[in-house]
């Protein structure tokens, strides 16, 4: 068996094995946006203005290849690998590193890394001025930003792209999913201030464990 198939294979199995947690914390989204907060009105309002105007307006695909191409920048640096040249385009981009990988490959369609830059900022004027009253309209920022990488990242993985079929349809699939589920219930915490990281953790666990070993179970009943 060659290399690429047995890592092929790794990556299957990996997905089966991670599929269940995906459908666990899918549980724990709908139980979040089924208490729903007023906090996530602005949130959602951003998120409606942003899917709205995103089949009326041209696609924003150059910004997009702006920011991920950065991610996989990004994704180099946190491993602790170089930049040798980046290139963006109308039609696309590129990375020129000495370090490759399939968390390097992915990581743009895992990290809304416009929806993180905006945090950033929000969090370093915060130190410095009262940005209490402005908390309304980085809520609704976010939430447009999260559906531009939302609905983005849906356009360009069904057009062939080079880092998936790379890294394995199924897994990445499954690995997008999971990661994007991740972010969407981090960015609900954060916004929320009601739901706690602890809460939001304690639950998926609770959760994904029950999905767990009910599977566990569906494989081991007698036939």
């Amino acid at each position: 068996m060659s290399k690429s198939i047995k890592t092929q294979l790794g990556r299957l199995i990996v997905a089966a094995i991670a599929a269940p947690a995906a459908v666990g914390l899918t549980g724990v989204l709908v139980s979040c946006l089924k208490d729903f907060s007023i906090s996530y009105i602005p949130f959602f309002l951003g998120v409606l203005a942003y899917t709205l105007g995103y089949p009326v307006f041209k696609k924003p695909f150059y910004a997009y290849v702006v920011g991920h191409e950065l991610t996989h920048v990004l994704g180099v640096w946190l491993a602790r690998g170089r930049v040798h040249d980046m290139r963006v385009g109308e039609h696309g981009g590129m990375v020129k590193t000495d370090t490759a990988n399939v968390w390097v490959s992915l990581l743009p369609y895992l990290f809304p890394i416009y929806t993180a830059l905006l945090l950033f900022i929000y969090m370093i004027l915060s130190i410095v001025w009262d940005m209490s009253k402005f908390h309304s309209i980085m809520v609704f920022l976010v939430g447009a930003t999260w559906a531009f990488h939302l609905w983005m990242t849906l356009y360009v993985v069904r057009h062939n792209q080079p880092d998936i079929e790379q890294s394995g349809v199924i897994f990445s699939a499954v690995i997008i999913y999971l990661a994007n589920l991740l972010v969407l219930g981090t960015l609900l915490v954060i916004i929320s201030p009601e739901l706690t990281f602890k809460d939001f953790l304690v639950d998926a666990v609770v959760r994904v464990k029950d999905v767990y070993v009910n599977v566990i179970n569906c494989l081991t009943k007698p036939a």
